[in-house]
């Protein structure tokens, strides 16, 4: 680090120049705050965490503020330090162990020592009998014929089963002191070997872990690079089963998103489709009935709607969605169900129309709900019910309750065909340039 540092103090912002070094305690001589010196960089931090005084790390990281460090840096300082303790905690516990193995050593040699003096003793008794045995044997041929010479022969016999006795306890301790170093050794020996396999046992449990660990992170990475299609026939085959908890999570999370995505991109092609094949249904009408259409739409009046019979009506309307690019079509009879004229988008069903040509009554809320039963009993999107008289107001209530459904009355009948005339209007013109 350099002889001086520049820092300022976070409460008054007072700079000052110090040669302490960083990580370091200051007071502020203004407002009387004390604080820690900060890092120039992160790897000044990590490498006075790493090689500084264990003890001094350790108050420093207590103390240490939550906004004085990044969380990551403080995380990444908290690890190497806690890595550093945990070293220091298992070299003191193997130079404890390194002094519990010399004490053994010593005492080890001390009883040696003692074995190899009892042998030494052994030896030397050993010869003394050799020597007494030569003096029994000698003692013997020369008063053989002796009382007094049997007795001392006697006397040496006790001596030399007594020398014998001390000779068999002393080979018997020595026996015991060799099985107890033998115990003790085999003992100390096995708790080396236990400790290791424990130790062995963590690094693989721990690097089983990070596989894993990474096992699910690849796993999560492909489910969002891989295609649809794998991904929903992984999911659908139960490839999540055994799995923890959060990978399940994640892998449904990005399974739904993956999906909702899938399924916006084949509404949109659908949308695109039916633009198309409204296009075509466009193009594939009558241009003599265009021309009828728009001829009977410029010369549209309420007088003439109201002559027309209920068939008629129903044909108006229908040659109204046709101006719009749908094509329709009259269902009429006594087999309509509710529904007198259906409208076509391409191949699919788009809405369902009633018409009531009324000149003396109004429309009631029972024949809208009615219809609606009609409209909910087909795959359209959409419902249109058209009269030339009036709805009652519980009718346009009932209507309101239905987000599908959309009501005209003559006055909206109006509006409807002044939006038809001006559609085909604009086409022709296209159509013409």
């Amino acid at each position: 680090m350099n002889a001086t540092t520049r820092v300022s103090c976070p409460s008054c912002r007072k700079e000052y120049e110090t040669a302490y070094q960083s990580g370091s305690k200051v007071r502020c001589n203004e407002c009387k705050l004390t604080f820690h010196i900060p890092f120039s960089c992160d790897t000044k931090l990590v490498e006075w965490v790493t090689f500084f005084d264990l003890d001094k790390v350790g108050r420093y990281l207590s103390g240490i503020e939550i906004d004085s460090i990044e969380p990551s840096l403080q995380h990444t300082a908290n690890r190497i330090y806690e890595m550093r303790r945990w070293n220091q905690q298992e070299l003191e516990k193997n130079r404890e162990d390194r002094n519990a193995i010399d004490k053994l050593s010593r005492k080890n040699e001390v009883q040696f020592e003692e074995i190899l003096s009892l042998q030494l003793h052994n030896e030397t008794m050993e010869e003394e009998l050799s020597e007494l045995q030569q003096l029994y044997e000698s003692t013997n041929e020369r008063l053989k014929n002796s009382k007094a010479a049997r007795k001392e022969l006697a006397s040496l016999e006790q001596e030399l089963a007594l020398i014998k006795k001390k000779l068999d306890q002393k080979e018997n301790l020595i026996a015991e002191l060799s099985t107890e170093n033998r115990v003790r050794e085999e003992r100390r020996r096995r708790a080396f070997q236990k400790k290791v396999e424990q130790n062995r046992e963590k690094l693989l449990r721990e690097e089983k872990q990070r596989k894993r660990e990474q096992a699910h992170a690849d796993l999560i990475d492909w489910a969002q690079s891989a295609s649809w299609n794998e991904l929903d026939t992984f999911m659908l085959e139960g490839g999540g089963k055994g799995l923890p908890g959060s990978v399940i999570d994640k892998l449904i999370e990005v399974h739904t998103n993956r999906r909702w995505h899938e399924e916006d991109k084949i509404r949109r092609e659908i949308d695109r489709k039916n633009k198309l094949l409204r296009a075509e249904t466009m193009n594939r009408v009558n241009r003599d009935e265009l021309c009828q259409l728009h001829t009977e739409l410029r010369d549209f009046s309420i007088p003439h709607v109201l002559s027309m019979s209920g068939s008629d009506f129903e044909s108006f309307v229908a040659k109204l969605f046709r101006a719009f690019g749908y094509s329709s079509k009259i269902v009429g009879g006594g087999l309509d169900e509710g529904v007198d004229v259906s409208v076509w988008l391409g191949t699919s069903l788009y809405a369902v129309v009633q018409c009531k040509r009324y000149t003396d009554k109004s429309v009631s809320a029972s024949q809208i709900r009615d219809f609606v039963g009609a409209y909910m009993a087909t795959d359209a999107k959409k419902a249109f019910f058209f009269t030339t008289s009036r709805f009652t107001r519980s009718a346009r209530e009932t209507a309101a309750e239905f987000c599908c459904m959309d009501i005209y009355d003559l006055d909206d009948l109006k509006v409807f065909v002044a939006n038809a005339r001006k559609t085909m209007e604009r086409k022709r013109k296209i159509s013409v340039s």
